[in-house]
């Protein structure tokens, strides 16, 4: 790491960073393969995953727009403020083919991406994540519903869906 970086990476550290050096992330768990009750993302939330991005079914379903997906870098990154170009640029790659496969898969009138940084925007785990949320016409989702848990046995239906519905379109761009 040059000086330039080392520098920026220590005032990211210190000005955005809401977590100590012994952070124990719920979503690096499940990128490691880890699964059980202290892991967001779980092997059978997988869609799609490269050296630098994964894709997995969101456990938390929204409202009228069940089985979207989150956008994962597999290294550690907390927000937005943090994250090196190369990551963040696989991270919109995946998201871009993630929007085209559920407009596919799941018949989709439009998509909405969501990415929230630091608890005041937003942000519940602590790595750094883009939401892909299939799009209905009349779906209610401005009228923000609650989130709800879904076990992983259902969310393993949405993945194998997307799977399906993606095989052979890894990396695939307009």
């Amino acid at each position: 790491m040059c000086r330039v970086d080392r520098r920026r990476a220590a005032i990211v550290r210190i000005v955005y960073s809401h977590v100590g050096d012994d952070y124990d992330c719920i979503l690096c768990r499940g990128i490691r393969g880890e699964s059980g009750p202290a892991t967001l993302v779980h092997e059978t939330d997988v869609v799609d995953r490269n050296d630098l991005a994964v894709v997995a079914v969101c456990p938390y379903f929204f409202g009228n727009n069940p089985g979207h997906v989150i956008v994962v870098p597999t290294a550690h990154f907390e927000n937005l403020y943090a994250m090196p170009a190369d990551y963040l640029h696989a991270c919109v790659d995946m998201a871009q083919s993630m929007a085209l496969t559920i407009k596919e898969a799941y018949g989709a009138a439009g998509i909405t991406l969501r990415q929230n940084n630091e608890p005041a925007g937003g942000q519940t785990a602590l790595h750094f994540h883009i939401h892909v949320y299939p799009r209905y016409f009349d779906d209610g989702y401005d009228d923000h519903p609650g989130e709800y848990l879904v076990e992983p046995v259902e969310r393993a239906k949405w993945a194998q869906r997307l799977r399906t519905a993606s095989a052979g379109r890894t990396g695939w761009r307009l």
